[in-house]
C-alpha cells in the first residue's frame, strides 16, 4: 500500500493535478512547524512539566499536536483511501484523549500514532 499511495502522490504532482504541489508544500511547512514546536519544548526548564505543566508548555504540546491534524487532513486529501472505516472510528475513539493522530505506514505494517494530552 505504501508504494501505492507514493506512486499515486508522485503521478498527481507530475500531471500537475491542481492542488498537489501546494498540499505538498504545506506538509513540508507543517513538518517544520512541529520540529520548531519540539525545539521550543526541549529549551523549557524540566519544571515546566511538572503538575498541570507551565502554561508555554501546554501551548507548544498544543500547536504540535494541532500541527500533526493539520498534516492527517492534508495527508487524507492526497490520498483519501489511506483512512478507512477502521481508521476513522479509531481517531473518533481516542479524540478526547488526545491533542493529535496520525495514520504512518501502510497496510500491515501501518499503524495509527496518537499523540495524548498530558
Amino acid at each position: 500500500l505504501a508504494a501505492t499511495v507514493a506512486r499515486g502522490v508522485v503521478d498527481a504532482w507530475q500531471r500537475r493535478t491542481p492542488g498537489v504541489e501546494e498540499a505538498l508544500r504545506a506538509c513540508a511547512a507543517i513538518g517544520a512547524e512541529m520540529t520548531d514546536a519540539l525545539d521550543r519544548l526541549g529549551a523549557l526548564p524540566p519544571a515546566s512539566f511538572t503538575g498541570a505543566g507551565s502554561e508555554a508548555a501546554r501551548a507548544e504540546l498544543a500547536s504540535f499536536g494541532a500541527a500533526l491534524e493539520r498534516h492527517k487532513t492534508i495527508q487524507e486529501s492526497l490520498w483519501p483511501a489511506i483512512s478507512g472505516l477502521t481508521v476513522s472510528a479509531l481517531y473518533a475513539a481516542v479524540a478526547p484523549l488526545a491533542l493529535g493522530s496520525h495514520i504512518c505506514g501502510a497496510g500491515n505494517g501501518g499503524h495509527v500514532m496518537v499523540f495524548l494530552k498530558p
